[in-house]
Formats: structure tokens, sequence, C-alpha cells
């Protein structure tokens, strides 16, 4: 696109009509959008010179498409001129704090006031540009073989033609069909299935398979319909069509194998979740789970050796793989994956967490209701569960903090949560077993560290579940959870002492005696923010939330296990 692009984000018609013409004739191209959501995803897609966002949007709010994008390398260093109608000061300052460098107050500016702050602020971006690369940029450039950057227009071709050429299946499309029909009923259902006899044949075998209790045996899709009801079967036999149309990558060298056991664990995890009041009306929870990083088997098959690279980027430093994505591609899976749910024309409940599960918990409590911002909320919390469970690999390395009012969202409790993943781990070999192990798919096993039984100390307060954790007891740690550390340490011998959230102990005479009397001991310390007083030294390593997976290996001493395929 041009050099000169403004981005105007406003639902109101007349102004953005007004503001383009405006805009035109001092030789700017314009783009509108009407709600935030586009303006983020615009944003990425065109790198406009200037942004002009409205405080009031729908969707997500001014203030929070101005929060995001700020955060986002990829869109960090364009200008944000803040616009409302009749603004508070309160409201001027929240716009300076959100990260926008001018608010302009719609009513009264002078056309010639409105082109002189317009092209004072393009000019501060191109000034900021020829000083210093971006952060994404940066953080490329530490790799140690630098990612090529694609040209955008030639990745926006050949993304359409794949998706294009992907077209839904049949037996989903007709799954889909009698979801939309009123009048449709499990004979319907059950006429469909059975004349794809694999499908029908993976079905009976799930049903009867760890993934359900174990009684009498299913041995007619009838039958099945009757044990899991018509909402169950349609959803299973919708997902396992859509699970196969992706097929594998024989030639990439990014693991299918573990993505889909990831994919598998987030479905298996969501629709545990969906049992609970806040979710058990909503269809297609599992298949929404299993279908949240699709755009990543989409970036695999177009531009495999790119995105191979892309993850052991994402892998070897410590930035999110959005990063990666977003400075190869022009743009991430969440965006690629909306594309194809557009393309198939899938339901709202699934495109919504395909689209936004990397939302911040705050903005995805502001999505709107026809996304479904609950399971919204219930994959980005599976995602980030089964990524702490080293439960098979996305690409994605970071462990992130769960606040405790995401329970209080989801209507969850402590108990029921611990509940669910008890039995996660044999509901996921049930899906394995239909999913993916059909005829040339051979079985597959993800190992992970092995700490080989060690002791380790978990400092942390209070009782909610803790990422962290659960990634350290996934590597055979024997972990203890208190919330200090014991005055007489070397009785305990831990291989290691972790403290999460907090600095209390640092100073006291356990930590001393710890450092003095158990040389052999790791202490690593997780922070929320960088203000802490803690600095790594010789003895004690010290991270910041959201936590990289490989960087705590590494300072275990821990060394990946290869995934295994038999």
């Amino acid at each position: 696109m041009s050099a000169r692009v403004v981005l105007i984000a406003d639902a109101d018609p007349a102004m953005r009509r007004l503001l383009k013409a405006i805009l035109k004739s001092s030789n700017f191209e314009v783009v509108e959008v009407e709600d935030g959501i586009d303006a983020i995803a615009v944003a990425n897609r065109s790198n406009p010179s200037i942004i002009m966002l409205d405080i009031n949007l729908p969707g997500l709010d001014g203030l929070a498409v101005c929060m995001r994008l700020k955060k986002d390398p990829n869109t960090s260093s364009i200008p944000i001129m803040m616009m409302g109608d009749r603004p508070s000061r309160e409201m001027v300052v929240s716009a300076v704090k959100a990260g926008a460098s001018d608010f302009l107050v719609k009513t009264g500016v002078s056309v010639e006031t409105l082109r002189e702050r317009v092209m004072k602020l393009v000019s501060s971006k191109s000034a900021e540009q020829m000083g210093r690369p971006t952060d994404t940029a940066s953080s490329v450039k530490k790799a140690d073989a630098p990612l090529e950057k694609l040209d955008y227009k030639t990745v926006e071709k050949k993304l359409d033609n794949l998706i294009a050429a992907k077209a839904l299946p049949f037996l989903a499309a007709e799954v889909l069909a009698i979801t939309l029909d009123s009048g449709s009923n499990a004979k319907d259902l059950v006429e469909v299935i059975e004349r794809d006899q694999g499908i029908a044949a993976r079905l009976l075998k799930l049903t009867n398979s760890s993934y359900f209790s174990r009684d009498t045996k299913i041995r007619t899709v009838t039958n099945a319909v009757g044990k899991l009801g018509f909402k169950g079967v349609r959803e299973i036999v919708f997902g396992m069509s859509l699970v196969e149309s992706m097929g594998k990558n024989e030639v990439g060298r990014f693991d299918r194998y573990a993505f889909w056991r990831h994919s598998l664990a987030v479905g298996a995890l969501t629709d545990l979740i969906a049992g609970g009041a806040a979710l058990k009306e909503i269809d297609f929870c599992m298949t929404a789970g299993i279908l949240h990083d699709i755009g990543k088997a989409i970036v695999d098959d177009c531009f495999p050796d790119n995105y191979g690279e892309i993850v052991t980027a994402a892998k070897s430093l410590q930035d999110s793989l959005r990063v990666y994505e977003n400075y190869v591609l022009g743009m991430d899976h969440t965006k690629i994956g909306g594309r194809i749910a557009e393309n198939w024309r899938l339901p709202n409940t699934i495109s919504g967490t395909i689209l936004y599960h990397h939302m911040t918990w705050e903005e995805i409590g502001r999505l709107p209701v026809k996304f479904m911002p609950r399971l919204v909320g219930a994959v980005k919390l599976a995602d980030l569960i089964v990524r702490a469970l080293d439960l098979g690999f996305s690409g994605e390395c970071l462990i992130e903090t769960i606040p405790a009012m995401v329970f209080k969202q989801l209507e969850l409790t402590q108990e029921m949560f611990d509940k669910y993943v008890e039995a996660l781990k044999g509901r996921l070999k049930g899906l394995e077993q239909v999913y993916l192990l059909h005829e040339g798919m051979p079985e597959y096993t993800v190992q992970s560290p092995d700490a080989d039984g060690a002791a380790m100390l978990f400092i942390a307060h209070g009782n909610e579940i803790n990422p962290v954790e659960l990634l350290l007891r996934s590597w055979n740690y024997k972990v203890t959870r208190v919330v200090s550390l014991p005055q007489d340490v070397a009785q305990t011998k831990p291989a290691a002492v972790v403290f999460s959230g907090t600095s209390a102990g640092l100073k006291t005479a356990a930590m001393r005696s710890l450092l003095t009397d158990s040389p052999d001991t790791k202490v690593i310390v997780i922070t929320e923010n960088k203000e802490t007083g803690i600095e790594s030294n010789d003895r004690i390593v010290r991270f910041q939330m959201p936590l990289h997976r490989e960087r705590i290996l590494e300072a275990l001493g821990l060394n990946p296990a290869p995934v295994t395929t038999k």
C-alpha cells in the first residue's frame, strides 16, 4: 500500500465520509472500518501511516483497541489519534495512557487544523522508523538464522488460493445443514453418517472408547446417537470430518502429530468445562477447542519451510509465536484461521474462538454476544492449561498467568477444574484413537522432559491453579506446594525451589540457609512484573510472566525429549 495510508475506525458513516473527503484532498489513501475488531485486523494487514480511532467503537471500544495495538510489535509504532464528540478530561487522560498520540474533538475542529495534526503524526512515525527498527524486527534479528520477511501480497494470494481449494468437506456441510435446520432430527443425522462408513466406524470406536464410560457395547450409529445424544454425535462427526480434511504435511518441519495432540487436548478440556452451567447450552464446544489453531495448519500447508523457521525462532527466543508470524507473513494464525472459518461459513461458536482466543481476558469479556465470549474464554483457558501440561506442541512456548476471576466468569470451582484436569488424559486417549489414528497415520507418543521424581518446593500463596506448577508436575517433579520456605530446607533436600508471584522469603533465615547449605539446589523466582528488586545471579534465576518454556528448561538443567512415532 501507499506510504500515506490513514485507517479511520468510526461507527458513524457520515463522519467517515467527511474525514475521508478531507484526507483524500491531501493525497492520503483512506481505509475505513466501523468496529474495533476490524480495526485491529486491518491495522495489522495494511500497516497504515496513522489510525484515527473513535473512542466509542462497537465490538471493542477505542481504548481497548488502542491498548491492543500498542502491545502488538507489529502495530506498536503506528500513531493513533483518538476521537470523541464531547470527551471528558478523564477520557482524554485514559486515551493518552492507552498509547494515543493525540485526541481529536470531532465537534468544532477546522479542516486545516485536522490536516496539520494528521501530518504531524505521520511525520513522527517516519522519523521513528528511520531512527530504529521495530521490536519485532529487532527480536527476529537475534535468531541464529534471520527470518525471511515474505511479500504480503504474495502471502495473501497463496493463502487465498489454498483456502479456496480447501472446500468444507461434504459430510461436514451436511452435518452443519442439519444443525441449522430446526426441523431435523436424529434419524436425519444417522442417515448422513451411515453413508460414510469410515466416519461411522470411527464414531462407534469413540463411543466405546475410554472417552466415554464403558457399559453396553454400542454397535450401531442409531445406538451411538441414543447414548451420546443428537448434539454430541453431531459435534463429533463434524469435528472428525474437518480434522481429517486438514490431513498432515509430509514435507513441513512443523510437527503436525504434536500439533493435533495439543488441539485434541484443548477440545477435550473445553468439552469438560462446557459441562458447567456457563456453557452447556452452546453448540460445538469441543470442535471449537479442536479447531482453535487451525490457521497454523493452513500456514504449514502453504509455507512449510517458512513456518518451520517461524516455530524454531519462537522456540529458541523469548517472544510469542505470533510475533514471528506477523513479521514473516504480515498476519498471524488467528487471522488466517478466521479466513478459512469465513470460507467454510462456520458457526460463530467456532469462528469466534479461532479469531479471538489470544485476546486478553478483559478484551474477551467485551466481545459481542454472537461470538460467545465465555466459550472463547474457556478455549483460552484450555489452551493455556494444555500448554502447561505439555500435551503435544502447538508451536507456542509461553506459559501465562490465569487470573482468579476467570473461574468466576466460567462458573467453575477449583474442585471442578481439578477433576477435569484429572480426566483429561483419559479423554485425550479416546479422541486420539479416532481423530488421528486412521489408516496411514501412525500412532505416536509425545515425551516430556523427565526430572525423575526429584523433589521441588513451590512457594505460592492461594489455592488457585498455577500453570507453572502444572508444567513442573508434567515433567515428573515431585512438587510440594507451600506458602513459605521451611526453616530447615536441608531436611527436604529439594532439587529446586520455585518462588511464584512473590518475593516473600528471599531475605529470611531459611533462604540464607538454602543458599549456604544447599549449593546444588536451583532457585527460581517467577514474578508478574519487572519492578521486584530481585535480580538473577549465579544462584537465583529470575523470570517474568509470561514464562518461556525453553528458558525454565535451561534453568532446571532438563533436556526436552523428542517426539517419537511408532
